[in-house]
């Protein structure tokens, strides 16, 4: 682990792009390396040098709201609306590690004062479109919403009415968000 804090439990791994491929390593590696972590009781975030070099705002924002280091509002002080996929889109290039391509189909938002501070978005499931997938949760950088993820995601099921699918990937998350 390239950086660990003992007393917050946290570590950070930070992987070169062209030494850390399946050239060098197995499939498995990152993950292994992860699990054992988790046995330890360790959260290990993994960053790669593509990520630190092409989306370091977002990162540093990541690492603030692991960190605990955002500035809070509390979710019941908020207003959920739908939002256009074009606005989603943007607001999560700006403020999420994980870049999207394209506008969502579906997206909802929390606004604090009127102004937009999270985001969450949902896309039909890319092997059978008769399901719907949340695919990213995002909150405005420096911010961290208390129970913004929660809110976002019972007042969109409402909405939705159906079954919504969703998965993490835990180089970003622990998977307790929703």
């Amino acid at each position: 682990i390239d950086m660990y804090d003992s007393n917050l439990k946290i570590g950070v791994e930070y992987s070169g792009i062209y030494w850390h491929t399946e050239q060098f390593l197995s499939k498995r590696d990152h993950y292994l390396k992860h699990q054992k972590c988790k046995e330890l009781g360790i959260r290990l975030i993994h960053i790669f040098s593509d990520e630190w070099s092409l989306r370091q705002k977002q990162v540093k924002n990541h690492l603030n709201t692991i960190l605990g280091l955002n500035e809070k509002i509390y979710a019941r002080k908020c207003v959920f609306k739908s939002i256009s996929g074009k606005i989603a889109k943007d607001f999560i290039n700006g403020h999420h590690i994980q870049e999207l391509k394209k506008s969502p189909k579906i997206a909802f938002g929390l606004f604090y004062c009127d102004e937009l501070y999270s985001v969450m978005t949902f896309t039909n499931h890319h092997r059978d479109a008769s399901k719907l997938v949340l695919n990213r949760f995002c909150t405005k950088s420096g911010y961290t919403i208390v129970g913004g993820a929660s809110k976002v995601f019972t007042n969109a099921v409402k909405v939705l009415n159906q079954t919504i699918y969703s998965w993490s990937d835990n180089r970003y998350s622990d998977g307790n968000v929703y």
